[in-house]
This record gives structure tokens, C-alpha cells and sequence, in this order.
């Protein structure tokens, strides 16, 4: 964008003024109901955002029926309300200074729920504002209308959670709330989700490990293909995709997180002998790792 182009988020806050910031914000927890109610010239706005579906492009939604099931398994430490202040507001929670000790019980299936907002209550304060907190704070509001979380209100926030956690709840929180028309979901439990939900729930092919190891196991056993080569590995990158893609909306690739993504196209026959070791449990070297990792990662990306 050229400078003379250029739009701060400063100045487009300015633009809209206090009653729009707060409405695309959410900075005082507002709903849809209290902004239109303000009524003004942001009347026919915000009523449109609100009732305009959207699509949810990032999502690692499990099954509504995983869910249900809740467990350690699915990735659920406690299905309880504290799961709604989890990820990512724990992490707002040890920056604002709270021991580990207390994270480890307040995230526990081992403690009352009733007693978590004692573990909660001292750094509250200091993460309710922040962006994660907001989004709690507008959730127990909308859902288990508690206006704000204290130890009067938390058996009835509790209440609200195992009320709101039943059979259909994905349409009516994601659908009918929400407004959201679709999500597009990352599998985190394996390399693609089938899902009972496909309109809603729209899956894409994890190629991570594909590529990076790669994961022999998570990848290679649920095809029944046996494997002595770089080519029997090609063809269990086919495999997932001759399977999956006429469903898959993308494929997502985590790997940023450990590595520079600077991607070389190299040859079979370069990357054969890396893959050989990586076959016998033998450690490879830095360099050996990124000439098979990117071999495979052009693999994949051209089955895409």
C-alpha cells in the first residue's frame, strides 16, 4: 500500500468513533442488542455486521460428538466452564503471574469447578481486558448471561456451561449466534477429520507429516502400505490424497513453528539416502533433515 494510501488502525478508530470502535471491538463486552440500542448514525451499520454470516477460515474444532465425549483423549483437560477460559487466555493467565500450581489445579478435572474462581480471582484483573479475556467475558455473557464473573456468579456460570454443552450445540452456538456459515478446520488428532458436520465442519489434509520427519507412523500405518523407499513414501502421500482431496477444502502445514520455511525443490535421488536412515531410526544430520523435509514438502504441495 503506498503512503498516500495508507490508513492507520489508529485513524480508522478515529474515523468510526467511540460507539463503532466499541462495536468491532468489543472493548466494554458490548452485543449486538446494547450497540443497536445506542441508536445514532452506527444504528443500520451495526446491525448489519451482526446479522451478516461470515466464514471461519482457522478453526481445530473436534467433532460435536468428540466433544460430548470430553477427556484427556480429545484434548479436553476439564469439562468444565474453565475450559471456556483456556487457550490462549492460560497464557495471559502465567504472564499476569500465576504459579504453575494454580494453572495445573484450575485447568484440572480434579477440582470442584466451584472452586476454581479462587485460583482465578487474584489475576483476573490483570487478563480481563486483553483480547482473549474479552472474548471469555462476551461468551459467559451471550451464553450463560453472567455479566461479569465473580465467586457470586460462578455456580451460575457453571449452571449455564452444562446447560449450554448438549447434543446440537455447535449449530446453535456456531450457526445461529455466531452467524458463522462455515469453518475451516484443522485437524490436530489426525491427518484429515471426517466429520458428520462436512458443510459446517470443512476439513483440509495436515501434509506437516508428509514432509516433516516425516511421521512414519501417524502417516504411513493407516494406509497398509509397506514402505522400504522414498517412492513406497510417495505413495502414501498419494494414498491420503487419492483418498481425501475431493472433500478437503485446503491443506495446512504447521511447520513455520520449528523451522525457516525456505523450501529447496530437490531431486529424488538427492533426498533417497536421508530417507534411507530416516527408515532405520538412524539420526540424520541438519542438512541431511532439510534436503528430505523439502523434498517432501514439494511433493506434497504439487499433490495439492
Amino acid at each position: 500500500m503506498t503512503a498516500e494510501r495508507h490508513i492507520s488502525r489508529r485513524d480508522a478508530l478515529a474515523g468510526v468513533g467511540a460507539l463503532g470502535a466499541s462495536a468491532f471491538l468489543g472493548s466494554q463486552g458490548l452485543g449486538a442488542e446494547e450497540v443497536v440500542a445506542q441508536g445514532g448514525a452506527h444504528r443500520a451499520i451495526s446491525e448489519k455486521v451482526f446479522e451478516t454470516p461470515f466464514i471461519d477460515t482457522h478453526e481445530h474444532l473436534l467433532e460435536e460428538k468428540e466433544r460430548l465425549a470430553g477427556g484427556p483423549r480429545w484434548g479436553i483437560p476439564a469439562d468444565d466452564w474453565s475450559l471456556v477460559f483456556s487457550h490462549y487466555l492460560d497464557s495471559d493467565l502465567l504472564a499476569a503471574g500465576m504459579p504453575r500450581d494454580a494453572y495445573d489445579r484450575f485447568y484440572s478435572p480434579a477440582t470442584d469447578p466451584l472452586e476454581k474462581w479462587r485460583l482465578l480471582e487474584p489475576y483476573w484483573p490483570a487478563v480481563r481486558n486483553t483480547g482473549y479475556g474479552q472474548a471469555a467475558r462476551i461468551a459467559v455473557r451471550r451464553l450463560y448471561d453472567v455479566d461479569e464473573l465473580s465467586a457470586a456468579t460462578v455456580k451460575q456460570v457453571q449452571a449455564g456451561y452444562e446447560k449450554t454443552r448438549q447434543p446440537g450445540f455447535y449449530k446453535r452456538i456456531l450457526c445461529d449466534l455466531a452467524k458463522i456459515e462455515s469453518c475451516q478446520v484443522n485437524c490436530l488428532t489426525r491427518p484429515f477429520g471426517e466429520t458428520d458436520m462436512p458443510t459446517l465442519l470443512m476439513q483440509d489434509i495436515s501434509i506437516v507429516g508428509m514432509f516433516a520427519g516425516p511421521d512414519l507412523e501417524g502417516f504411513g500405518k493407516p494406509t497398509g502400505l509397506e514402505v522400504r523407499d522414498l517412492a513406497g513414501w510417495h505413495r502414501v502421500i498419494d494414498w491420503w490424497f487419492d483418498k481425501y482431496a475431493k472433500y478437503a477444502v485446503a491443506v495446512k502445514s504447521q511447520n513455520a513453528y520449528s523451522r525457516n520455511i525456505d523450501y529447496e525443490r530437490i531431486p529424488a535421488e538427492r533426498a533417497e539416502a536421508a530417507f534411507k536412515k530416516r527408515l532405520g531410526n538412524e539420526s540424520l544430520t541438519a542438512r541431511e533433515r532439510k534436503t528430505l523435509e523439502d523434498h517432501l514438502f514439494w511433493y506434497a504441495v504439487e499433490k495439492a
